[in-house]
């Protein structure tokens, strides 16, 4: 989206049209967001677009909250559309992992050729393979089903998260009783990491 050269005033829409466009090009080459925030990006923003621009233009900790944030929203409704519309069911997989004493959980979910980050699940100072993370799981499990549509058919996992996938596909069958067994893989990519480092 480009306004006149000569543009010496915007408006606020039309200069968040013209920013949320240079952050997402930013995101599309794995660029920092804050790019903009640079003096040559920003000399040549304005030579395009209008000096108009100028008094719209965030600030380089504003970046994040004001327009990366929308655009992932905005992104992952899409892709959400996007599974939907295809036929199938939908595969999951999920593991554990401690930072710093904190443990966390990350959900990914693929169905038809679209594979997506679902979400992060912080589970704080409980620790993995614990009744806290099945049930912080099967509720992951139910949200995902309803957003995109269809049964959850499998469920990857690594070694380390066996017993939890288990605990998991079993509670899950309980609370779901008309949903269809969930059957528990290996992750792929863990196969080929523990291939490598053997």
């Amino acid at each position: 989206f480009m306004p006149q050269r000569q543009r010496t005033t915007m408006t606020k829409e039309v200069a968040d049209e013209i920013i949320t466009a240079q952050v997402e090009a930013a995101l599309s080459r794995f660029e920092p967001p804050a790019r903009i925030c640079d003096p040559s990006v920003l000399n040549a923003l304005t030579a395009a677009c209008g000096t108009g621009l100028y008094m719209h233009l965030p600030h380089a900790d504003t970046i994040f909250d004001r327009y990366v944030l929308k655009i992932d929203s905005d992104v992952t409704q899409h892709m959400i559309q996007m599974m939907r519309k295809y036929p199938g069911n939908i595969s999951v997989a999920f593991d554990g992992v401690t930072v710093l004493g904190r443990s966390h959980i990350l959900y990914t979910a693929s169905k038809g050729d679209i594979s997506m980050f679902v979400s992060m699940s912080q589970l704080k100072d409980k620790v993995h393979r614990t009744d806290a993370e099945v049930v912080d799981a099967v509720e992951h499990l139910k949200t995902t089903r309803e957003a995109i549509g269809g049964s959850i058919c499998s469920a990857a996992v690594d070694n380390a998260a066996n017993a939890v996938a288990e605990a998991v596909i079993q509670r899950y069958a309980e609370e779901c009783p008309e949903e269809p067994k969930i059957l528990r893989t290996r992750d792929p990519g863990h196969c080929i990491d523990l291939v490598a480092k053997d």
